[in-house]
Formats: C-alpha cells, structure tokens, sequence
C-alpha cells in the first residue's frame, strides 16, 4: 500500500492518481479477488503461494535450527560456514525472506556468499537431519566423556 501511496504521489496524471486510489481501496476493503488487477498495475504479475511460503517457512526454520547448532561449536561452524543461509536467487522467495526479516519474523542473519536457488536449499534440507545434526550430537557427546 505504501507503494501506490508514493506511486500516487510522484504521478502528475491524474488518470494514475485516481487508479492508486482505487488499488488501496482494494487492498484497504480486503477484495482478495482483485489483489491480482494491483499487482499487474504494480507490474507484480507473480504472487507467492502457499505451498512457497511453507516451503521458505521450512528452510528457514533449518536455517534457525543449524544458527543455534553452530553458534557455540567453532569447529563446526568452520566445517559447514559455506552452507549458511545466503539469501534465495529466486526473486517470490527472497521477497518473502525480506518480507519477514523486515518484520522481525525470522532470526537468521544473511551470510556473505552466492545466494542460492530453491533448489540448491531444498537439497540441503534433505541432508540437514543427517549430517550437521548428527554431527553436533556425536561431538557434544564425544565432549561429555570426556
């Protein structure tokens, strides 16, 4: 909404004013049948679906969960620091990412490094219960016989 607001502002035609005021009606009355008529006039043709936002809500809940694993164990966090969240490549979940971060919904910090696709943190997803989880429990308990 804000960005009719400043669109609305910054246009000299009234024509684009009177549009923006119809788009934040839209948004402001909740018609969830013509967010898509905003978004083609925000040129946002693409819209972030459900089963995205669950699947980004997954990752980054592994993302939290391998923070929290690395943040005392050194020796962990150098072997696994190339695999620490990066940011996404694809543009409807990076945007969400940035969405949430901006509302302090999500903990994990951005690390410097290519960002990477869906893909490349879905296979990483798969591999997490088996590798760095396993891995921080063999060493804590290596470190309690001790």
């Amino acid at each position: 909404m804000i960005f009719l607001e400043c669109k609305k502002r910054e246009s000299s035609c009234d024509e684009v004013k009177r549009y923006c005021d119809y788009c934040i009606d839209i948004i402001k009355s909740g018609i969830s049948s013509m967010y898509k008529e905003v978004f083609q006039f925000l040129e946002m043709d693409e819209e972030i679906n459900n089963q995205l936002i669950k699947e980004v809500n997954r990752i980054i809940k592994m993302y939290e969960e391998v923070e929290h694993l690395l943040k005392h164990n050194d020796a962990l966090y150098k072997r696994y620091q190339h695999q620490l969240f990066t940011g996404f490549t694809d543009h409807l979940c990076e945007s969400y990412y940035l969405f949430l971060k901006r509302h302090n919904k999500v903990t994990i910090p951005r690390h410097p490094g290519k960002r990477k696709s869906l893909k490349e943190y879905r296979s990483f997803l798969k591999r997490f219960n088996y590798s760095i989880r396993e891995e921080y429990l063999f060493v804590n308990e290596k470190e309690e016989t001790n």
